[in-house]
């Protein structure tokens, strides 16, 4: 559990993959990006709060 500032609550951190950037590269590359995406997913998306979409969690 991580606080969000922006709901001042504590919450469970969750990770969403981008629909548009998903449905966009598979039109463009005919779904070939899948493993750079999921490189990207795994090693550098951040995790946001799931109420708001915020990004800045803090442990506390």
């Amino acid at each position: 559990m991580k606080y969000c500032p922006y709901c001042n609550q504590m919450v469970s951190p969750v990770k969403r993959p981008s629909c548009f950037l998903f449905i966009f590269l598979s039109v463009i590359t005919g779904g070939s990006w899948i493993f750079i995406y999921a490189i990207y997913y795994f090693l550098f998306k951040k995790e946001q709060c799931p109420i708001c979409g915020g990004k800045d969690l803090r442990k506390r």
